[in-house]
């Protein structure tokens, strides 16, 4: 499809679990938001997909997000959260589904950010990080970006995270680490480690 490398946010699903729906209501059949520029001039972006779990029935909005990078950017990212707010909720309430919100937040609580500005939002919207609320939690101590570095930091800095709609609740949280004697082994493939969230969708 022309034009696809423009987000640079992808939705990967098993067409096995689920099915993609195609979003109704009074909305472009387009699958992405734009959030506003960064301080640099690019455009950020949120994709989503309308799903229906196939064993349940349950219905969901899926919302996949990168924000601004630098640090000292806070305001910026909270206010492509609260772009991406906007869009999803007004569309969440059209279609009557939760929405799952997963992506890099570029921002923690830490020297560097003067505010979290994305969780701020969040939270503003009654939007809750699966952190604070998932019944169980794996490899807190580690940073969810690695920085490539064969032994990963552990500071317990989030800058990625699953958020959830009111109704959405979080049984696990886990992040993943190939590790052997506290170190990656063989090619790191991301600079950030994968976050599994696992999640109840009501129906």
């Amino acid at each position: 499809e022309a034009h696809y490398f423009r987000t640079a946010d992808y939705i990967l699903y098993n067409p096995n679990v689920l099915t993609a729906d195609d979003p109704a209501g009074p909305y472009p059949s387009h699958d992405y938001w734009d959030l506003g520029e960064s301080s640099a001039g690019h455009n950020h972006w949120a994709v989503y997909q309308e799903f229906t779990d196939i064993a349940t029935g349950a219905k969901f909005l899926f919302v996949c997000f990168h924000l601004q990078v630098p640090n000292n950017d806070d305001q910026i990212r909270e206010n492509q959260t609260n772009s991406m707010l906007d869009q999803a909720s007004a569309l969440g309430r059209s279609l009557g589904v939760p929405i799952v919100y997963a992506g890099d937040t570029n921002s923690a609580v830490e020297t560097s950010h003067a505010f979290d500005g994305p969780r701020l939002a969040m939270q503003a919207r009654n939007v809750v990080d699966a952190f604070d609320v998932a019944a169980s939690r794996s490899n807190t101590k580690y940073d969810s970006a690695n920085n490539f570095s064969r032994v990963p930091p552990a500071h317990a800095k989030y800058i990625d995270g699953f958020f959830l709609s009111p109704g959405v609740a979080a049984l696990s949280w886990k992040l993943l680490l190939d590790l052997s004697g506290g170190r990656f082994v063989g090619t790191i493939a991301s600079d950030h480690n994968p976050l599994l969230v696992d999640v109840v969708i009501p129906y």
